[in-house]
């Protein structure tokens, strides 16, 4: 009978961090999606990172993946996915969840790029919450 695979299987196979899993669900026909990037930025495998968006096409990326490392806790998977040409992008979710999971090198690292990540009322609540 098998497994069903819907839109949140390559997010957890990517948050598993294993491009053996991805690159076997494309064969299969599985379209990987914003989710597979989100879960291994979350996870911290930017060597599933950088797989998903070698890609041909790459796997789409938006400001959930730069929520996601910065949740996690992952500097590095943030830095090379703002590096990138063009720029995973971000907003006041990825200061916001740096905040509520007390990451403060990365809210300082984000507020100081240039242009810095935009934050809200949402980043000083989590802040205070953590």
């Amino acid at each position: 009978k098998g497994c069903e695979l819907n839109k949140d299987t390559g997010q957890w196979a990517g948050m598993g961090g294993s491009t053996e899993l991805l690159a076997f669900l494309r064969v299969k026909g599985y379209e990987l999606n914003e989710g597979a990037c989100q879960g291994a930025a979350q996870g911290g495998h930017l060597n599933v990172l950088k797989w998903c968006r070698s890609q041909t096409p790459p796997c789409p990326w938006d400001g959930y993946t730069c929520a996601a490392a910065a949740k996690g806790g992952h500097l590095d998977v943030l830095k090379w996915a703002r590096s990138e040409h063009p720029p995973c992008p971000w907003n006041e979710k990825t200061c916001a969840l740096a905040a509520g999971e007390g990451q403060l090198d990365i809210l300082k690292w984000s507020r100081d790029q240039d242009p810095p990540c935009p934050w809200g009322e949402k980043t000083c609540t989590y802040a205070a919450e953590a």
